[in-house]
């Protein structure tokens, strides 16, 4: 008898943990920030493309000012690209990742976990994201970038 409650409890347990929505949690209306291979990351500037023949647009989001002018960032940076050309809400999985990059060691740490928000406007992009892959990598916050041609 005491084991049939044991696997009851189990399978109640595992029913409980499945039934998250899987995107990472919500979207803190703050500044991006987070760590990147166990180092800080507070967002500063970025940039956007968006490229309508492979129907994407490409963000990538600095520590360090520059936007547009800034293709490679010599600090730590978050990069990814959107399934469509249209701004929209896209959860994080195997097909859609958010890349951390450490340029120290050139690490970059892959998170399947999350969300990213996207709405533009007047030549910017204003987003949310959250993405996490362990206690060393992860970021969530709000910004605004350029979008570059």
């Amino acid at each position: 008898m005491r084991m049939r409650g044991f696997f009851w409890l189990f399978g109640l347990g595992l029913a409980i943990a499945a039934c998250g929505d899987g995107d990472g949690g919500g979207i803190p209306d703050t500044n991006l920030a987070g760590m990147i291979d166990g180092q800080a990351f507070s967002f500063v500037s970025g940039r956007s493309e968006v490229d309508t023949e492979q129907d994407c647009i490409d963000i990538d989001l600095f520590d360090q000012a520059g936007g547009c002018s800034v293709h490679m960032g010599s600090g730590l940076m978050v990069f990814f690209t959107t399934p469509s050309a249209e701004p929209g809400s896209y959860s994080l999985g195997m097909s859609h990742t958010v890349t951390l990059y450490n340029p120290d060691g050139n690490m970059n740490t892959i998170c399947t976990l999350g969300r990213v928000e996207l709405e533009s406007g007047d030549g910017v992009i204003e987003g949310g994201l959250t993405a996490s892959y362990d206690d060393e990598n992860h970021v969530a916050g709000r910004f605004t970038i350029d979008i570059c041609q």
